[in-house]
């Protein structure tokens, strides 16, 4: 396991992104590449299963609702540039469309490595990003869920003469949920 310097060295530039990712977790990144470094071969499992190479894959349903984030947040950049001028900046000074990934933790994980996946192969368009991790996968989830609502509501109302533009009033609904949740915590 892990017994060549190759091996190991590509588990520690693994380790060093996602350090630069979330630079909250120093601490924890920290021991993880010293096990690398010194090759501590017992703890090798921990780190494993902390990037996600513990033999699990990333599913379908993991992987089409990165997609449909992601498109959700395409559709909001592209919208909000549709906006008047006066609209667009009022509404830029108090929310920040830009996508905030992934977190490295347990339940975000698959999402992140799938993610990264993306970003490095340009296999899906991805929206302009923020360096920040601002949101959750649930807040992303609660979004989703009032986008396609919305999307559902054009389509009903328009029929299939409906955009995918969102106007001002739809995209307030959609960050409301998520700002919402973080609220009530």
């Amino acid at each position: 396991m892990l017994k060549s310097f190759e091996e190991r060295w590509v588990i520690y530039t693994l380790l060093q992104d996602q350090k630069e990712r979330n630079p909250c977790s120093s601490k924890e990144y920290q021991m993880f590449m010293d096990i690398i470094t010194n090759g501590i071969e017992s703890r090798y499992p921990s780190i494993f299963e902390y990037i996600g190479l513990n033999g699990g894959s990333v599913s379908k349903d993991v992987s089409d609702e990165v997609d449909d984030i992601l498109e959700m947040y395409q559709t909001i950049q592209r919208s909000v540039n549709y906006f008047s001028e006066v609209e667009k900046e009022s509404f830029l000074s108090r929310n920040n469309i830009n996508f905030s990934g992934f977190g490295s933790h347990v339940s975000e994980r698959k999402h992140l490595i799938y993610y990264h996946f993306l970003k490095r192969y340009n296999q899906k368009g991805i929206p302009e990003e923020t360096d920040r991790i601002i949101r959750s996968l649930e807040d992303y989830r609660g979004m989703y869920q009032m986008y396609y609502t919305i999307l559902e509501q054009k389509q009903y109302q328009q029929g299939n003469n409906a955009n995918s533009l969102l106007s001002l009033h739809d995209i307030e609904c959609i960050f409301s949920t998520a700002d919402e949740k973080k609220l009530k915590v």
